[in-house]
This record gives structure tokens, C-alpha cells and sequence, in this order.
């Protein structure tokens, strides 16, 4: 694992979760706009990506008090499986009315992410997105114009097109991301 909704339009958040050839990236911002939170400094930040197990990787976008109680509720576990993350997660993103999700990057046997977003879990076995929908619009523009420009897709080829379209969102002054 590389850690590098409803979507919720305001959530000033970006986070793209991506398997490839059995390889997952995940790409996110750090940047704290949540009004829950006040800023000391304006270059905070936060690790939006958090390693539970070798195998478990979380993330979040939206409401930061909600993740954290989450994260903290995963630590306290004894046993920290799939479900029993699934259904923590789960269970916090509907105490905050859907206004946090979350991604679940699991490479235990095959590679899969999982997202919980806009009341709903979805598995998908190639790509996940939660956070702000015009970033996700700017960074598929950009991967599929960057991904075009190669004859030949490697692994190498597919992560520098995913870092290079996420990269152009965070330097996109358009996007509130």
C-alpha cells in the first residue's frame, strides 16, 4: 500500500484511492478547512490516511471530529478485521449525518477499497473517491490527458499519471480542494 460521497461538495477535501497491477496508491490533501477546527498556523495540516493493521489502511474527508472518533474506536478494537472496520466506520458515518466518509484500502489477500459515502458501502476492486467534486472533475481530466500521452501503461507510467493529475488539483487555484 502507497499512501502518499454523496460526495460532499464543500468538503474542501480530495482523496483517490487507486489499484493497480495488485498495487494500491492513495493520494490525498492535508489541508484542514473544517469549521470544527481551529487553525494555529496556516500551513496545518493533517494526515488524512491511517494505517490500522499491515493490511487496513482508513482515510476520511468531511467532519474531522467524527473521523477521529472513529480511528479511535478502530484502535480500541481487539479484533480489527475488514467488518469490524467496515462497521465502525459505518457506524460513525451515519452519527455524522453522512457528512464523513471514508475509504478502506485493504490488501490482505486480493487488493480492494471500500468506501462509505452518502449513507451507502461500495466495494470497488480499481478505483475510490470521496471529498470535493470539482477537485475529483479537475483530477480526472488530468489523468486521462496524462495517461493518453503513453503508448504503453506500466505501473510506473499509471502511479506518475495519478501523481502528476493530483498534483495539478493541489495547484489548480480553481479548486477550493
Amino acid at each position: 500500500m502507497i499512501a502518499s460521497g454523496e460526495k460532499m461538495g464543500g468538503s474542501m477535501t480530495l482523496i483517490i484511492a487507486k489499484i493497480y497491477d495488485g498495487i494500491i496508491r492513495i493520494d490525498s490533501d492535508s489541508k484542514i478547512t473544517n469549521p470544527d477546527v481551529v487553525q494555529s498556523q496556516p500551513l496545518c495540516g493533517a494526515i488524512k490516511s491511517i494505517i490500522i493493521t499491515p493490511g487496513i489502511c482508513v482515510s476520511y474527508a468531511g467532519r474531522v471530529y467524527y473521523a477521529e472518533k472513529a480511528v479511535k474506536a478502530i484502535f480500541h478494537l481487539k479484533e480489527k478485521s475488514e467488518k469490524t472496520v467496515i462497521d465502525v466506520l459505518n457506524e460513525y458515518h451515519a452519527q455524522s449525518n453522512s457528512e464523513t466518509s471514508f475509504i478502506i484500502a485493504i490488501s490482505i489477500s486480493k487488493p480492494k477499497l471500500i468506501e462509505i459515502s452518502g449513507g451507502q458501502i461500495r466495494e470497488s476492486d480499481n478505483s475510490v473517491w470521496i471529498g470535493d467534486r470539482d477537485g475529483f472533475n479537475c483530477f480526472q481530466e488530468n489523468f486521462i490527458q496524462i495517461k493518453s500521452q503513453h503508448d504503453v501503461l506500466t505501473k510506473q507510467t499509471f502511479f506518475d499519471a495519478q501523481f502528476s493529475a493530483f498534483k495539478a488539483v493541489i495547484m489548480n487555484s480553481q479548486v477550493k480542494s
